[in-house]
């Protein structure tokens, strides 16, 4: 079952991670969760008094209606900290701040939400700031759940209908086809899943709305397609021409070398995604 009680919110204080407080505060309010703005000192040494006269000033900046609360915490790397004292916090989901750039920045994201999201074991919400993400529509009215068939699908669909129910928003249910087989040149056989499955996109929209209503959870306006591509590229690629303004995705947990030579389709969406990515641990 869906569930979002209590929001923790990592805070350095960059207009990042301040752009995320202020996504979360207004999640909070609609699902009347409560807040805790975490800050980490990862230098040796007392907690200084200007951060924590900043920790307050940002919680009285979200005004009233909302429970919030500050913690300074102190450690060796930011995001063990943070997942440390989401499971001690009891946190239901990780609200974070990337530094996302244009360019050849827009490809790097920061190491602590790479980090924070490899491992989490709770839904994390990654955040990008600046003028580049300010374009896009808040709150979302429309969300796009990319749907890979594994066994995650039915929770992130169920995410994702509970988020579009918060915000009155429709959700986009898409499957993208990985058509991997070897060019003809190679020798004689199929070329295509295609050859296969004329039908196959067809085929994978009966399934996804077979899923949409397997996945319980509050029933709202939503649509299906099927494409053929690669899975990172289309999703980016259809959040843009399609001006969705959240992205709801399976990450894997990839660690060690299988991370390093495969990576995370999850942590290639978060790179240059054009808005804001709920992720959830399959």
């Amino acid at each position: 079952m869906f569930k979002l009680d209590r929001i923790l919110v990592p805070i350095d204080f960059s207009e990042c991670s301040e752009h995320a407080f202020r996504y979360a505060v207004d999640l909070a309010a609609r699902c009347n969760a409560s807040i805790t703005a975490l800050y980490i000192e990862t230098l040796h040494g007392e907690i200084r008094d200007h951060v924590r006269d900043q920790m307050n000033q940002l919680v009285a900046s979200a005004g009233e209606g909302i429970q919030i609360g500050s913690h300074a915490e102190r450690g060796i790397e930011a995001a063990p900290t943070i997942l440390d004292f989401a499971q001690q916090d009891n946190s239901d989901l990780v609200v974070m701040g990337t530094h996302g750039r244009r360019g050849f920045r827009r490809f790097v994201i920061g190491s602590i939400a790479s980090e924070t999201v490899q491992h989490a074991k709770r839904p994390v919400l990654t955040v990008r700031g600046g003028p580049e993400f300010e374009s896009f529509e808040f709150p979302p009215k429309q969300i796009l759940a990319p749907i890979d068939f594994a066994e995650a699908s039915l929770v992130v669909i169920r995410n994702a209908k509970e988020l579009a129910s918060f915000y009155g928003a429709d959700v986009h249910l898409l499957h993208v086809i990985e058509d991997r087989f070897h060019p003809a040149f190679y020798g004689p056989g199929l070329t295509s899943v295609y050859d296969i499955y004329p039908d196959i996109e067809a085929r994978s929209c009966k399934h996804l709305r077979e899923l949409y209503h397997d996945a319980g959870g509050p029933e709202g306006p939503f649509t299906v397609e099927a494409c053929s591509g690669h899975p990172s590229d289309q999703i980016v690629q259809h959040a843009e021409d399609e001006k969705s303004q959240l992205i709801v995705l399976a990450t894997h947990g990839l660690t060690g070398l299988e991370h390093f030579i495969l990576g995370s389709v999850a942590e290639r969406v978060i790179r240059v995604a054009p808005c804001p990515v709920f992720t959830v641990r399959a």
